[in-house]
């Protein structure tokens, strides 16, 4: 009995760890979504462009961070719409208020295409979606709801930008 309470007591150590570990995981997934948010937001916001180490340094993040990986693309594909959506809330006293949100917009579209991945294995099988091709649901999706909030004008022009394939099939 002792040897099973000792393994049934390792076990459930083990567990609460694990469980504690994808907690964490999932708290650090979260703020590094928000932090995507934030950093997009930097590199528009008018009040930082005498910064020129953040410029500087933002600017060469992007293109590394964006052709890394697809999960990279899908973070900065994941931020589209509540980044323009944080522009489009923006009281008018706010710098946020004046970013362009065509350029932003434009500037994460052409961070998610799947061409400028560095891996291009990546490429050559297409059975899953592209992020383009997520995008586009979720910016149809947006534009079909009643939101007064939202610039059709930008999502119109986000989903002309999209660089969607006919190989893959989206089913949402």
């Amino acid at each position: 009995h002792c040897c099973v309470t000792q393994v049934f007591v390792l076990t459930v150590e083990v567990a609460r760890d694990n469980r504690e570990n994808v907690c964490c995981n999932i708290v650090l997934l979260f703020l590094r979504l928000a932090g995507i948010v934030l950093v997009v937001l930097l590199w528009f916001n008018p009040a930082c462009d005498d910064d020129l180490l953040l410029r500087q340094t933002l600017a060469a993040f992007f293109p590394v961070f964006a052709s890394g990986s697809r999960f990279n693309q899908e973070q900065l594909g994941g931020i589209l719409l509540p980044a323009l959506t944080t522009v489009w809330q923006a009281p008018d006293t706010s710098p946020l208020a004046l970013i362009n949100v065509t350029d932003m917009a434009q500037f994460l579209v052409e961070f998610t295409d799947h061409r400028q991945l560095q891996d291009k294995s990546v490429n050559a099988d297409m059975q899953e979606c592209t992020v383009h091709e997520e995008i586009a649901v979720k910016v149809a999706n947006k534009l079909l709801t009643e939101d007064e909030d939202i610039d059709e004008r930008t999502l119109c022009r986000v989903l002309s930008l999209l660089c969607l394939t006919s190989s893959s099939s989206v089913t949402e």
